[in-house]
């Protein structure tokens, strides 16, 4: 659901028609019985979404994609409908197909031969999807998937980027402490541009170091306790809107690692070819963090961050340290940490 280009609520159902059709309707055949357990299996899913969707409330329901499209066709040639899809028009289709018993004998006009294996189970999907949330007409987009990434990439182009909604959305969904973030954020940035030549980082390394500094803190709205692991799994099953699944894993990745202990485990999911920056990055984060855990404004003193490879410097202006005894004992404690990741850290 969403008003203009703005997303409100944003579900992904592990129900398809390719699955649903496997599972209720094995080698074609078409029954009522089966598309009736198939509609109660895909109703079990859109349960837990009813309330918040019909509370809502909307103006105009749209479909998309290949079986959306083909049901479209088959209804409005068949005369059940002039304006899209309808409960009725369904209801008429799915009758059709069981009176045909077996998909290989459906004669329905505007049906493919690629769409008709997977046609009972999308159907089955759409009844539900209509019945449940009653849906009165679903009108039919003629784009989908492919348009959405055209729009996606035109969009950065312009510095429109829709991940910037989405890393914004999801901080205020959760309460994450803007002044906190943009504390660690600032600290970050400023050492990423430091190092970033001698690392042979990018800017969309820079990026990811961004978000993920917005955003490190996103699980303490489940626990204090491990937040970072609470942050690092709602980045990862939470959809957002104009990320690839390696930026999203990457993402997560970086707010796992970010505090505590860490092995190369963590980027174990990440693309081989990722890991060398990722690493890199996380170990500016992890500083970052480190620096400003007294979430106190003006305490961080200007720094010189060097680095050689795996030796990482941290230079503080004199007497700095020994007046601050924590983050001393912080610096030490994360000196241990990153020998686990092969950096070696020094600080004076």
């Amino acid at each position: 659901m969403g008003e203009g280009y703005r997303p409100l609520e944003m579900d992904s159902l592990s129900v398809g028609c390719v699955g649903i059709s496997e599972q209720f309707f094995p080698d074609g055949v078409v029954t009522r019985a089966a598309f009736k357990a198939a509609q109660t299996a895909v109703a079990l899913e859109i349960r837990p979404l009813r309330a918040i969707y019909k509370q809502t409330g909307w103006e105009e329901v749209i479909g998309s994609s290949g079986t959306i499209r083909a049901a479209a066709r088959i209804i409005e040639a068949s005369g059940w409908s002039t304006g899209g899809i309808t409960p009725s028009g369904l209801k008429r289709l799915r009758r059709a197909l069981e009176s045909a018993g077996k998909m290989s004998r459906a004669d329905l006009p505007g049906l493919s031969a690629e769409r008709r294996p997977v046609l009972p189970g999308g159907i089955a999907i759409l009844s539900a999807c209509l019945r449940n949330l009653e849906i009165e007409q679903l009108s039919v987009s003629e784009y989908a998937l492919r348009e959405g990434a055209l729009y996606d990439l035109v969009g950065r182009v312009r510095h429109q980027d829709p991940r910037e909604t989405s890393i914004h959305a999801i901080a205020a969904r959760y309460g994450v402490d803007p002044d906190q973030a943009q504390r660690v954020c600032q600290t970050a940035l400023q050492s990423f541009d430091r190092v970033s030549a001698a690392w042979g980082l990018s800017d969309a390394d820079r990026q990811r170091l961004e978000w993920a500094a917005r955003l490190h803190e996103v699980g303490l709205a489940i626990a204090h306790d491990q937040y970072h692991k609470h942050g690092a799994y709602l980045v990862e099953h939470t959809d957002l809107n104009g990320f690839s699944r390696d930026e999203q894993l990457t993402l997560a990745a970086l707010i796992l690692a970010h505090r505590k202990k860490i092995t190369a485990d963590v980027f174990a999911q990440l693309p081989e070819r990722l890991v060398p920056a990722v690493t890199r990055i996380t170990v500016i984060l992890r500083l970052a963090v480190l620096l400003h855990r007294s979430r106190l404004r003006g305490e961080i003193p200007s720094i010189d961050l060097q680095v050689d490879g795996t030796e990482v410097a941290v230079q503080f202006p004199p007497e700095w340290l020994q007046n601050h005894p924590l983050t001393q004992a912080d610096l030490e404690g994360e000196r241990d940490a990153l020998r686990r990741i092969d950096v070696h850290l020094t600080f004076t």
